[in-house]
């Protein structure tokens, strides 16, 4: 994989709605039926490690700021008590204000879509090791604690949709 072309492009396509320069209508994941207003999803989790390889190949730190941010975001706004995530938390633009929490693919808004969860723990490993600050691998032990002691994981540790 060819990070240089892949990160400075797609970071850079984006960079001035990301750092907050122009209005955001989401972060990175657009589902007009759902009415979302700025939404960020679990999944946005996967591309951090672009914008963490942009800031090493550019040198321009507004992309690791945009990654860090977005995971602290993510971290105080997607998890439940149990520690699972939900799939989409929509923004109100103006205020910042948690408007909903749900799911656009998961079986219920309740529920801890599997994929999802996945895409976490991957994300906030990803953040440990470009930022080595424990916040993000605490995290990603309790999101890993979710998904392998879950009563719901099949034996073959393949969930079939959600938990």
């Amino acid at each position: 994989m060819n990070y240089r072309k892949i990160s400075l492009f797609l970071s850079c396509e984006r960079k001035e709605e990301l750092a907050g320069h122009k209005k955001q209508t989401n972060l990175f994941y657009s589902a007009p039926a759902f009415h979302y207003f700025c939404n960020t999803i679990a999944g946005a989790c996967l591309h951090l490690e672009l914008l963490f390889e942009a800031t090493a190949l550019s040198g321009d730190s507004t992309f690791y700021n945009i990654a860090v941010k977005h995971a602290d975001t993510t971290m105080a706004h997607h998890f439940r008590p149990d520690n699972s995530c939900y799939h989409v938390v929509d923004y109100d633009p103006e205020t910042g204000e948690v408007r909903k929490r749900q799911t656009a693919q998961g079986y219920a808004d309740e529920s801890s879509w599997a994929r999802g969860q996945a895409w976490a723990l991957y994300g906030y490993t990803t953040c440990y090791r470009y930022t080595k600050d424990k916040k993000y691998l605490d995290q990603a032990q309790k999101v890993y604690n979710f998904i392998f002691n879950n009563k719901n994981l099949p034996e073959d540790l393949v969930p079939y949709w959600d938990y």
